[in-house]
C-alpha cells in the first residue's frame, strides 16, 4: 500500500489534462474520492478497533448518546498521536515526561530498503511487551501502532471519507449530478439513477420504522 500511495502522490501532485466523456480537455487533480466498505474493512483501513467511532472523538461509552456534538477526528491528529506514543511513549495531551517506554523506533526493512517501524527492547519483552503495547493502544482509543499508508495520500483524509452506507449513497448521487451538469450523463441515465434512488430511500425509511 505505501509503494501505491507513493506512485498515487506523484500523479497528484499537479492537474493534468484530462479528456472528459463529453469530448472537452480540462484540467483536473487525479485524487482518491472515498471507499465503501463494511465496518470490518473500515477498522482495517483505520487500522483501529471496531469500538472507536470513525468520525468523531465520542468515547465507547457515549456512541449511543445522539444529543452531544463531539470534536471531529482528522487523521493528521490520529497520526501525530500515534508517532508520538510509538516513538515517544507520550499519549495525547501529555505535557511532562513520557508515561510509557517508547515501543518503536524508524529503521530500514532489509527487504524493500524501505523506511520501518522496528519494535523496540520494551515492544519485545515477553513478559510485558504485549501489555504494554495494549495499555498504549487503548489509551489512544483502540488505535493500532502502525505506520497507515493512508497518511501519506495527497488531497484525502480516509477518516472524512468513512461513513455509513446511506451516507455512501447520497455522496454517489451527489456525484451523479455533477456529472449530469457537465453532460457527462444523459437525461434518461439520470431519470434512472433518481427512480433508483428513491426507491432505496424508502427501503431505508421502512426499515427505520421496523427498527
Amino acid at each position: 500500500m505505501a509503494v501505491l500511495m507513493d506512485d498515487y502522490n506523484e500523479i497528484s501532485a499537479s492537474p493534468m489534462a484530462l479528456r472528459f466523456s463529453d469530448g472537452i480537455v480540462r484540467l483536473a487533480y487525479i485524487m482518491l474520492a472515498g471507499s465503501i466498505a463494511d465496518q470490518q474493512e473500515q477498522d482495517k483501513q483505520c487500522c483501529e478497533t471496531s469500538q472507536r467511532c470513525k468520525q468523531c472523538v465520542a468515547p465507547k461509552n457515549k456512541l449511543h448518546d445522539p444529543h452531544t456534538v463531539w470534536e471531529r477526528r482528522y487523521a493528521k491528529n490520529v497520526e501525530r498521536d500515534v508517532r508520538r506514543a510509538a516513538f515517544e511513549g507520550r499519549l495525547p495531551g501529555e505535557r511532562g515526561l513520557p508515561s510509557y517506554p517508547a515501543l518503536f523506533k524508524l529503521g530500514t526493512d532489509p527487504k524493500s530498503k524501505r523506511p520501518r517501524w522496528m519494535p523496540t527492547a520494551a515492544c519485545l519483552d515477553k513478559k510485558t511487551g504485549k501489555a504494554l503495547y495494549e495499555k498504549t493502544r487503548k489509551a489512544l482509543g483502540g488505535v493500532h501502532l502502525v505506520e497507515n499508508a493512508l497518511w501519506r495520500a495527497r488531497h484525502y483524509d480516509y477518516l472524512m471519507q468513512v461513513c455509513s452506507e446511506f451516507a455512501q449513497f447520497l455522496f454517489g448521487l451527489t456525484n451523479v449530478c455533477t456529472w449530469f451538469a457537465l453532460g457527462l450523463y444523459s437525461s434518461q441515465q439520470v431519470y434512472i439513477l433518481v427512480y433508483m434512488s428513491l426507491h432505496f430511500i424508502r427501503i431505508e425509511f421502512a426499515q427505520t420504522l421496523h427498527h
